[in-house]
């Protein structure tokens, strides 16, 4: 991304750009701007977070034929899942539910708007 930034092909602030595990990585590694706006109640209502939620299947070809078994532990290693997984019931095994249950945890105050 840094590199298309530099090539003028995208339209973005390089200080905008930064890699983030949002499954399994502390707030404290976000870039400090961004902290201090989440952590403040006035900035953080004009906040618009942009998802692109992550996807990923245990079960492989050769499980649904009967050949193989589902891939071990894809929705269960992350911090997420262990902090969640009696709350979400069996949706915690769905990687894309622990990313809005993060979200709706950390900004109780939000409203979650899906555009299709």
């Amino acid at each position: 991304m840094h590199d298309l930034i530099g090539a003028n092909k995208l339209n973005l602030l390089e200080r905008h750009v930064f890699q983030f595990d949002f499954l399994n990585d502390s707030f404290d590694k976000l870039p400090k701007p961004l902290r201090e706006i989440i952590n403040d109640e006035e900035r953080r209502k004009k906040l618009v977070i942009y998802i692109n939620p992550p996807y990923a299947e245990a079960a492989t070809v050769r499980q649904k034929t009967g050949t193989g078994t589902n891939k071990a532990n894809v929705a269960r290693n992350n911090s997420v899942y262990s902090k969640y997984k009696t709350l979400m019931g069996g949706a915690v095994n769905e990687l894309f539910a622990q990313f809005f249950i993060r979200i709706s945890g950390t900004f109780s105050e939000r409203s979650l708007v899906g555009i299709f």
